[in-house]
Parts: structure tokens; C-alpha cells; sequence
């Protein structure tokens, strides 16, 4: 009994000291004394009740950019965040496209938007923060990757790649410019040159409707027998999902197509000109903190001559090690229905599939 007693009493003194290092429990949120708000700096309150100091970058797609005084720059996740004040007028892009300035103050499910004309919100219809000089709203980012290409289809062999993404936001619009190539020589000869560009402007609507006014693609693929394949059109979307971890949207149109080829047999075109149905979808998931999941899909529905029917499929998973630096494996899969022949009568494979490993930076 003495033994379990002064087991006991020894249990409780190491307690003490460690309950004693406990810092304070979170604060409920609050407002400032009236109308005041920092004059010298940006706060974030996180939820575990610390404070960062600086500068307020940006919000986008549930990730808070904040430039601390201590830490530098960091990426939060909106769900993290409890408390903003900032020193300076905000750009806030809420649900449905109205943009409003002012300087803000964050508190639970708040939102307060100290401008020309004060304006309370709840916190689950803002969309976007930016700096209020940028008018309207917007916000440049993207990646560039480099790694290797494993091909299987019409040639098997390892490529060097190089891809770059790019996105210009605005409150209601996005743009984005891809641009994946493939390479590889070997002993002075080359043996594959591939390219792929994509653009496309999405102008929303209201906040799950939207129109693609431009979607222009060009691709080369000489191992297909395709010196280039030119597309410009446009399409009508819709956001089924738009979620903090989950977004899917499906989009349909029209679009001219024009299709060179390498070579060809006696008597064939090398070129064709067509138009064609295009229809294409997109999700993203959030698995984790770290690893984001991506599907794209795209098909054109065309004339014979032309192909009749071909797609570009990608699926891929991105790893984040670190605030910029990611590790990714993506598959391509290519498909053309009716293939060109080349001047031998040889017909490619209908089926390309490639495996992208590579590393990326963000920014």
C-alpha cells in the first residue's frame, strides 16, 4: 500500500510541471474595440491560438498566402485560420462575383469589411483575398516540372520531359496555359520531339455556370505520324463540385481542327481541315495535406478523314514535400479512333500511354 501510495504522489508531481508548461486555451474570436484594425500590420490568428505578423498575400481555393515578419512565407489552410485583421484595404471576391475593398476584420464565421461602404458577410462566401490595388482582382501562379517519360504505344523507350502550368485568376475568370513536351536522341538521331500546348479562358457566369469564350490547343507527335494538330473553340460549363477538397466541373462546345500529317499515301491529303464536337471535365481532389489527386479528359468528336474521334486523358498524384517543391506521377493516355497512314501504308497504333514522373516548383 506505502509503495502504491508513493507511486501515487510521484505521478502527481511530474504532472504538475507539465500541466504548468501548457500555454493559454484559445480565445473565443473576437472583434476590435470599434473600428480599430492594426495601422502598422497584417495578423492571422491561428487555432491554436497563436498570432502571426505581416503581410497578407493572398486566398485562394481555402489556402491563405501570409508573409510573416518571424517565419517568412507560409501557406495556411483556410480551415486553420480563427482570427484576420489586416492594415491595409483587401480585394474580397465573394460567392456569385461581387468584389468589395476595404480593410478586414476575420472572427469566427464573420466577416467584416471596413471600406467606403461597411459590409458584414459570413465567412463561407468568401471566395478570394487579394491586395485592394488589384483591381480588379487577380493573381498569377503555376508550375514548372522536368522528369522522365516512360512510353508505351508507338514507340517504347524513356523520354526526357519538361511541363509548365500557368493560371491567371481574376474574381470571375481564370486562364490557364499548359505545356507538356517529350525528347529523346539517340546516338544523333532523334527519336521523339512531342509537344502540347493548351489554353483556355473560363469566365464564370454565376458561381457554378460558366463559359469557355477561347479553348485553343496545338500538338505535335511525329511517332503518330501528326506533324501538327491545330484546334480553336469554345464551350459551356458547369461546376458540379466546389468544395474545399473537391472540385468537378464538365464543359461541352464546338471547335474548328486542323490536321497535318508527316506524310501519307499516293493520293492522300496531307492536311485536313474539319469541325468538331469538343467536351471535356475536370476533377481535383485533396486527399491529404500533402497529396492532391487530378483527373482531365478531353475529346474531340470529328470527320473520318480527320480521325473521327480522339482524346487526351490524364490522371495524376502530386506529393508536396515541401512549400514549393513537388513530387509527381502522372499517366497519359492518347487515342486516335482512325490513325493516318504513312507513306509505306504503315498505321500507327491507335493508343499512346505514357508514365510522367517528375519534380516540380511552385509559384
Amino acid at each position: 500500500m506505502r509503495n502504491a501510495v508513493l507511486l501515487l504522489a510521484l505521478l502527481l508531481a511530474a504532472a504538475r510541471p507539465a500541466a504548468a508548461q501548457r500555454g493559454p486555451e484559445p480565445a473565443e474570436p473576437r472583434w476590435p474595440a470599434g473600428e480599430d484594425v492594426p495601422v502598422a500590420d497584417d495578423w492571422v490568428q491561428l487555432d491554436s491560438a497563436e498570432w502571426l505578423k505581416g503581410e497578407l498575400i493572398a486566398l485562394y481555393e481555402d489556402e491563405l498566402v501570409f508573409d510573416s515578419v518571424k517565419f517568412g512565407p507560409r501557406t495556411l489552410d483556410w480551415k486553420d485560420v480563427r482570427q484576420v485583421w489586416t492594415a491595409r484595404a483587401m480585394a474580397v471576391g465573394l460567392v456569385g462575383g461581387e468584389s468589395i475593398v476595404g480593410k478586414l476584420v476575420i472572427a469566427g464565421d464573420k466577416v467584416r469589411i471596413v471600406g467606403d461602404e461597411p459590409r458584414e458577410v459570413e465567412r463561407s462566401q468568401v471566395l478570394s483575398i487579394a491586395p485592394g490595388w488589384t483591381k480588379p482582382f487577380s493573381l498569377f501562379g503555376g508550375k514548372i516540372s522536368a522528369g522522365l517519360t516512360l512510353r508505351q504505344g508507338n514507340v517504347d523507350q524513356v523520354d526526357a520531359n519538361v511541363s509548365a502550368e500557368i493560371e491567371h485568376r481574376r474574381v470571375r475568370d481564370r486562364i490557364e496555359l499548359d505545356y507538356l513536351a517529350s525528347y529523346n536522341s539517340t546516338e544523333g538521331t532523334e527519336t521523339t520531339n512531342d509537344q502540347r500546348i493548351k489554353g483556355q479562358w473560363h469566365h464564370f457566369v454565376t458561381d457554378r455556370f460558366f463559359v469557355k469564350p477561347v479553348v485553343l490547343e496545338w500538338y505535335r507527335d511525329p511517332t503518330q505520324n501528326l506533324a501538327s494538330r491545330t484546334a480553336a473553340g469554345a464551350e459551356l460549363g458547369y461546376q458540379f463540385l466546389d468544395t474545399r477538397r473537391t472540385e468537378w466541373q464538365v464543359s461541352g462546345g464546338l471547335a474548328w481542327q486542323q490536321t497535318r500529317w508527316v506524310g501519307v499515301e499516293a493520293g492522300e491529303e496531307t492536311d485536313e481541315t474539319a469541325a468538331a464536337f469538343i467536351g471535356s471535365t475536370s476533377f481535383e481532389q485533396e486527399w491529404t495535406e500533402d497529396i492532391d489527386f487530378k483527373f482531365d479528359y478531353t475529346f474531340y468528336l470529328t470527320q473520318e478523314a480527320a480521325g473521327r474521334y480522339i482524346h487526351h486523358a490524364l490522371v495524376s498524384v502530386e506529393t508536396e514535400w515541401t512549400d514549393t517543391l513537388d513530387f509527381d506521377v502522372s499517366l497519359y493516355w492518347d487515342r486516335t479512333e482512325i490513325p493516318q497512314a504513312e507513306p509505306d501504308g504503315t498505321v500507327p497504333d491507335q493508343d499512346d500511354f505514357r508514365m510522367v514522373i517528375s519534380l516540380g516548383i511552385e509559384f
